[in-house]
């Protein structure tokens, strides 16, 4: 059976001194079909130059945008996966999140995403701590509590994005919490118990 394609977008801007851990990050997966998208929203500093290094291997577009949502939105219009994620250019995949993800809607065909464990990171890289919120899916509580999905470990079906509509641009930063209980009202979202993403805490 052939392994679904995979595309990952990453909303950058001004983020060079990140951005080379993210892509590596992504780059370095041992799944071997992932379309990779950077949408850069036209930044000045390094990270084109950073980019063209991995020319090869990924998508680079630099222009104005609204902000993240938008670019999100941007790259998934351009997407050729079935499978869909985002990681945003100051954060990171943990080894072997992209084969998991997959597997994980394999093995659960009835959900519309995936999610799993991940950490917290300081301004240099280093993990400090498990990112406390995850739980395994509970609607009621995603709708009325919190949003305890790590949106560094979530990763969802194309056709069900594009069946609930696109990424909110009037929301940008609980945008991922709005996509997830767009999907979970129609589908079950999967915990998986495996550390799949990385989270970095800075001041910027």
């Amino acid at each position: 059976m052939e392994q679904p394609l995979v595309t990952i977008v990453t909303p950058s801007f001004n983020q060079a001194p990140f951005l080379r851990a993210t892509i590596e990050s992504v780059l370095g997966q041992d799944y071997p079909r992932i379309e990779y998208i950077i949408m850069d929203g036209g930044s000045r500093d390094a990270s084109a130059q950073i980019a063209s290094e991995y020319s090869s291997r990924l998508s680079w577009f630099s222009e104005k945008d609204r902000g993240q949502s938008h670019a999100l939105n941007k790259g998934y219009r351009m997407a050729k996966g079935a499978i869909l994620a985002w990681i945003n250019s100051d954060d990171i995949l943990l080894e072997g999140a992209v084969r998991r993800a997959v597997e994980g809607l394999r093995d659960h065909p009835l959900a519309g995403a995936v999610y799993g464990e991940g950490f917290l990171m300081d301004i240099d890289g280093n993990f400090t701590h498990r990112f406390p919120h995850v739980r395994p899916f509970d609607l009621w509580s995603l709708v009325h509590l919190s949003d305890y999905v790590l949106q560094q470990s979530m990763y969802f079906r194309a056709d069900v994005y594009h069946e609930i509509g696109e990424i909110r641009e009037d929301f940008h930063y609980t945008m991922d919490w709005d996509l997830l209980i767009r999907i979970g009202k129609r589908y079950p979202l999967q915990y998986l118990p495996h550390y799949m993403g990385g989270l970095r805490e800075h001041a910027g």
